[in-house]
């Protein structure tokens, strides 16, 4: 089934505590990119995991790093980028996407939905936005504790690392 979307709507990063923002849907980028700051790659007894900032003086999030992709930019500049797996909330509904991480400071949206992502059943209508709704996140409060109380949260604490969800 196709979800219809505008090309610009509000979207939820649960996992990364960003619960409305205002994302904009792109056919011409293949990935997904967020807006990250002070981005760090840290080696763990638990993996590569990767520290950033959503904006200056944030709380650090921290997440597993799931890899590194090149992106070319829409000048033509290739950088290699940090990625992480994480769940979106778009249109009503829930995904898996990977994002890559990348100083988002000078452009309009902090957040990039490419076509990999749309590809799982999603229609752009280029001539609006907002088709939807915010996200409602079910039960956040609870789904947060749930987080906070992880066993890998305990892991990264005693590795002298603050928790992904403060």
């Amino acid at each position: 089934m196709q979800t219809v979307v505008g090309w610009r709507e509000w979207v939820a990063v649960p996992d990364l505590g960003i619960h409305r923002l205002y994302a904009k849907l792109d056919s011409g980028a293949n990935t997904c990119s967020l807006h990250a700051l002070d981005v760090e790659p840290l080696e763990t007894c638990e993996g590569l995991w990767v520290r950033f900032r959503l904006d200056v003086g944030a709380t650090p999030i921290l997440a597993p790093l799931t890899g590194w992709r090149r992106v070319k930019d829409s000048g033509g500049h290739v950088t290699l980028r940090p990625t992480i797996q994480t769940r979106l909330w778009l249109g009503g509904r829930k995904m898996s996407v990977e994002l890559t991480l990348a100083d988002r400071s000078r452009m309009r949206h902090r957040l990039i939905i490419g076509r990999r992502a749309l590809s799982n059943g999603y229609l752009i209508d280029s001539c609006r936005t907002c088709l939807h709704e915010p996200p409602e996140i079910p039960d956040l409060k609870t789904r947060l504790a749930a987080l906070r109380s992880r066993a890998e949260s305990k892991k990264v604490r005693a590795a002298g690392f603050e928790p992904a969800i403060p």
